[in-house]
């Protein structure tokens, strides 16, 4: 969601992606999320799935090659 302006509304975000933000920074392997979507052709539903949370871990920069 933005603003007249370009910006980001931050409550909102954080509202909406909670359950994720959670997850993310929480001690969770994973997170489902259900999220409501219109269609083209103006038909709504829901799309329910499971969201696997990762730790990447940070490589070695090689520099020169």
């Amino acid at each position: 969601e933005l603003t007249r302006t370009r910006k980001i509304r931050r409550n909102f975000m954080e509202e909406r992606y909670k359950d994720l933000i959670q997850a993310i920074y929480g001690d969770h392997d994973s997170v489902a999320i259900n999220a409501a979507v219109t269609y083209r052709d103006g038909r709504k539903g829901t799309v329910a799935t499971t969201i696997r949370v990762r730790t990447v871990e940070k490589e070695a920069v090689v520099r020169g090659g």
